[in-house]
């Protein structure tokens, strides 16, 4: 038995936050151990109470997302990016969700409008979002429109560490 769930049962929280971090941690475990079910059990009264909370928001988002409840994760996570518009990492993950449900319009925006953010946007969303734009043009069958975003995705990757 891996020592994780028991070191866990030895935290006793003195608060109400101490007690989320614990439930937090035991979502987290459960996803590692690809336990979805398990997982949703504990971060849905928690996403329910404290909806203001994007670690636990983001994490239920991804549960369901890995439990094949993928339109339930959009439901969540586009209400997140809308309230959180400059969370670029909320948006990628959205924009993975549409693309995976063939949804490639409301993929493409996303990934469109992580590139053109004015805020500093992290070289592996770059990169991930020039490869997923790429990959939408390849299956609209628009071979030439794809060369530039994935051309931009090789000259960004030799100089990035992804």
């Amino acid at each position: 038995m891996h020592p994780a769930p028991k070191m866990l049962a030895n935290i006793k929280p003195e608060t109400k936050a101490q007690t989320v971090q614990k439930k937090t941690l035991q979502a987290s475990m459960e996803m590692n151990r690809q336990t979805f079910t398990t997982a949703q059990s504990v971060l849905a009264p928690l996403y329910k109470q404290y909806p203001q909370n994007g670690t636990l928001t983001m994490l239920y988002a991804r549960s369901l997302a890995n439990d094949g409840q993928s339109n339930e994760a959009i439901i969540i996570s586009s209400r997140w990016a809308e309230q959180h518009p400059e969370n670029l990492e909320v948006k990628n993950f959205l924009a993975d969700l549409y693309l995976r449900s063939n949804d490639n319009a409301n993929a493409k925006r996303l990934y469109e409008g992580i590139l053109a953010s004015e805020k500093d946007i992290p070289p592996r969303l770059v990169v991930h979002s020039h490869n997923n734009l790429a990959i939408i043009h390849l299956e609209l069958n628009k071979s030439e429109k794809a060369l530039e975003p994935a051309q931009k995705d090789f000259d960004i990757e030799q100089n990035v560490v992804v």
